[in-house]
């Protein structure tokens, strides 16, 4: 539940478990989505785009299209085998603003210092 409503930045998790959250959570945000749009087009209603835009960034897999593979020695995103091109983009950019902010140098840093602590 915390990972939902903004209780966790990070879930680590290993990689059978990660992928059956990950495939879980992007079946059921669709699902959502699809019934909402069934729903109002069998009513005849209509959102207005400003409103029901924002709900289907957030809910898009594409925005967020990877997890971190943690473990090596570099940067690796893992991205969908069904990635639309948007979806790709965004991995790109993810990967590059992990490049850029140096993650792997400052985890390495942190847990060698947490190391010589323990």
């Amino acid at each position: 539940r915390d990972a939902f409503e903004g209780g966790v930045d990070i879930i680590v998790t290993e990689g059978f478990t990660g992928n059956v959250f990950l495939k879980t959570c992007e079946g059921v945000s669709s699902f959502i989505l699809d019934l909402i749009q069934r729903q109002l087009k069998s009513t005849n209603h209509t959102i207005p785009k400003e409103v029901f835009k924002p709900l289907e960034k957030y809910l898009d897999y594409a925005e967020y299209p990877g997890a971190l593979l943690m473990g090596v020695d570099g940067v690796i995103v893992k991205c969908h085998g069904c990635s639309s091109s948007l979806a790709m983009l965004n991995g790109i950019k993810g990967s590059i603003k992990i490049v850029k902010t140096q993650v792997v140098e400052q985890l390495k840093d942190y847990l060698t210092q947490q190391a010589k602590i323990v």
